[in-house]
């Protein structure tokens, strides 16, 4: 009886025992549950909640719903789910194996904001960094084995405080068929949405015996304006829109996570960026780049081709700058090499094409805005990389939708200081460049047709250009009242260029030094093309030299011998090719200046007078003329004259002038003289109007002989070229 009485009392104590622990284990959910949320804190450092929890045992399967792990302040939401789902397979911990058959997450929400002191889980981590033990070495290798694990409908909401800047993954998917501790290869597949229409799905391998992956990227209209603020070192942009596509290869390491080598295809949909103040800048329908090989560890991007269509640049200069500077700032900034940086940057493209490109420039330095517009722009460039010393390039485009300009150029990229070009511009319409004309001339230009081809040769020493210019039926208008101006003779200048078509055809060679801080392309152009028009102006008988093939020096004076009263053979050749110049430039105006030493003429008509006297008392019955012939030849120093002059054997020409200007007073070789002068206007006058030059196309003018510099103090005329 004893024995049986001690078996009933065992049985009890069993049957207790097992509803005990049924009991335990039907509450132990909710005794979890209570322990979690009471105890989060002291746990992991923050507040949770627990809507649901529930043990299979039958099953050997937990699922969680409604978990909420909270920020600090207990009331936002850090981490939650609204499902979450561990089946485990038991027998395999017989094997010392930890297994899962599945594991599933379902609305999964992660809010991640960094700020200057760092992220908002840092608390988690330096709290759980408390509460870890030192573990003993173990050499055994963790044991473990997922199948099924899958996440549906997540979001995560990334914040970056430092850059304003936030970036959200909707409806994120993840799914991994199985990975294990003895497994060679794993395969994954992930996919989420970023902004409205933004796709992405990844498709990869982990090779876990050599430590390295693969993953397949797809991306389908990702709105690139979240990711704004991560170009700020470069652009300083008001905004950057766009839609990112990819479809790519990607292979890692898992032992150097930098170690990252990118193939395919990207590109940018609808590229927008905007200036400071919201100005569009730079637009284009497509930038694609087909990707041969981008290794961030050596850091070599090599691009097969770019390609990029249809873009849009608004340049502007203002008083403040350029806006290219103004965008680019942060990137010229950015030029201090850093001395812990040992590696070097590598970049190659193999092709660079623009298709259908527009440029509106717009110039507000002057005194009125310039404005042009670029289009059909096609450009391609070729080889380029980094250390290439010629770079070729070919271009065509449009100017105003009516001038068409193409070149080539060869540019060193190790210098980007270096660099050739030739360029040929046709049939451009000149009056868009009336702004420039006018700030820098005070002409505004009515028309004309611009045509130009150049050479350009660069160096950080030097620069020399070569520029041909060929302008058709140019006009300008009446001067204007910029105080901007040259002070060029334009009208003249370009008068005289003309030829007998209304053709002005000239070469202006350019030249400076890069080197100068003051040196400005612009203001070297205009002012070479300045001092070249103000010498064509001063010394416009070259051109009429040109013209009509005669001596410039002697077209622009006629010398006159002295006492001389007719004109000679070379005279009238040279007024010959003055006449007909005059005819073919119907707008030209010659002003004829007459000079002499009056006091050496009036001393040398008072010696031939005196000389006449002489013969005619010697000669009375003689003839005039053969006296003036006789006199001409006659010898100052024949005796027979000295003794008339009641001088001696030794007599200087000084002593015979001054006696002769005794016998035929200074009165009355002032009056020849002045008859003199007036016959060698008259001559002139003459020719002309033998050779029916108009009377208005010519003129004389007088200056005050007492008063003449050494060099005019002989006897001719000086001619000057104005405009009538």
């Amino acid at each position: 009886m004893e024995k049986k009485r001690k078996r009933r009392t065992g049985l009890k104590i069993l049957i207790i025992f097992v509803l005990i622990i049924a009991i335990l284990m039907f509450f132990l959910s909710s005794i979890i549950k209570w322990y979690v949320e009471n105890n989060g804190e002291k746990i992991i450092g923050r507040k949770i909640s627990i809507t649901e929890l529930h043990i299979n045992y039958l099953k050997f399967s937990v699922s969680a719903k409604g978990f909420v792990l909270y920020e600090k302040d207990a009331k936002q939401t850090f981490l939650g789910f609204d499902e979450m789902v561990i089946d485990m397979d038991p027998w395999r911990l017989l094997k010392n194996q930890y297994a899962f058959s599945e594991i599933k997450l379902v609305n999964p929400m992660l809010t991640v904001v960094a700020d200057e002191k760092g992220f908002n889980f840092d608390d988690i981590i330096e709290h759980l960094s408390e509460e870890e033990e030192p573990e003993e070495e173990n050499s055994d290798t963790i044991k473990y084995l997922v199948k099924n694990l899958s996440i549906s409908g997540g979001h995560i909401r990334y914040e970056d405080k430092t850059i304003h800047s936030v970036t959200e993954l909707k409806n994120l998917g993840l799914n991994i068929p199985e990975i294990a501790w003895d497994n060679s290869r794993s395969d994954l597949g992930i996919e989420f949405e970023m902004g409205e229409n933004g796709k992405v799905s990844l498709a990869g391998t982990i090779d876990q015996a050599k430590a390295k992956y693969e993953v397949k990227a797809k991306t389908e209209n990702i709105d690139i304006s979240p990711f704004k603020s991560y170009f700020n070192d470069y652009v300083d942009a008001g905004s950057i829109t766009g839609n990112l596509y990819s479809d790519i290869k990607i292979a890692g390491s898992l032992t150097n996570l930098m170690n990252i080598e990118i193939t395919g295809k990207a590109g940018v949909n609808n590229l927008m960026i905007t200036d400071p103040t919201m100005i569009p800048f730079l637009s284009a329908d497509k930038v694609h780049l087909e990707l041969e090989s981008i290794d961030l560890w050596r850091e070599n991007y090599d691009i097969s081709q770019m390609l990029i269509e249809n873009p849009k640049i608004n340049t502007t200069m203002s008083s403040k700058g350029a806006n290219y500077d103004i965008v680019l700032a942060p990137y010229w900034a950015d030029t201090i090499p850093d001395p812990n940086d040992t590696v070097e940057m590598h970049y190659s493209v193999q092709e660079l094409t623009v298709v259908n490109g527009n440029i509106a420039y717009a110039d507000y330095t002057l005194n009125r805005p310039f404005l042009l517009d670029i289009s059909q722009l096609n450009f391609t460039m070729r080889d380029y990389t980094d250390l290439a010393t010629r770079v070729p390039m070919e271009f065509t485009m449009n100017l105003n939708d009516q001038g068409k300009l193409s070149g080539k150029a060869t540019v060193n990229m190790y210098t980007l200081e270096t660099f050739y070009l030739e360029a040929i511009l046709r049939d451009l319409d000149m009056v868009f460049l009336s702004p420039y004309s006018e700030y820098y001339l005070a002409r505004p230009i009515l028309k004309g047709t611009f045509n130009y081809d150049c050479s350009i040769y660069l160096t950080p020493a030097a620069m020399e250009s070569e520029n041909h210019i060929r302008i058709l039926d140019l006009d300008m208008g009446k001067k204007t009242k910029d105080t901007t101006a040259y002070k060029v003779p334009i009208g003249l200048a370009l008068y005289v260029l003309k030829d007998r078509n209304d053709v002005i055809d000239f070469d202006l060679p350019v030249s400076g030094d890069p080197s100068d801080p003051k040196f400005k392309v612009r203001k070297i152009i205009w002012k070479t093309l300045e001092e070249f028009l103000i010498k064509t102006a001063a010394a416009p008988f070259n051109a009429i030299g040109n013209a009509v093939g005669g001596n410039p020096e002697k077209i622009k004076q006629i010398n006159f011998e002295w006492l001389q009263d007719s004109l000679n053979t070379e005279q009238r050749q040279n007024l010959e090719k003055i006449a007909g110049f005059i005819k073919k430039k119907g707008e030209l105006a010659f002003v004829f200046t007459q000079t002499t030493d009056p006091d050496t003429e009036k001393a040398l008509i008072a010696v031939y007078e005196t000389k006449l006297m002489y013969l005619r008392a010697l000669k009375p019955d003689a003839d005039f003329n053969s006296l003036k012939q006789e006199a001409n030849e006659m010898i100052d120093n024949t005796s027979e004259f000295l003794t008339y002059l009641g001088l001696g054997a030794d007599a200087d020409n000084n002593s015979i002038r001054k006696a002769c200007m005794t016998k035929y007073t200074p009165e009355k070789a002032q009056s020849r003289l002045n008859q003199l002068l007036a016959l060698r206007e008259n001559l002139i006058k003459a020719y002309f109007a033998e050779n029916k030059v108009p009377v208005e196309a010519y003129s004389f003018k007088t200056v005050d002989f007492r008063n003449l510099p050494d060099e005019m103090k002989t006897p001719k005329f000086t001619i000057d070229v104005t405009l009538r």
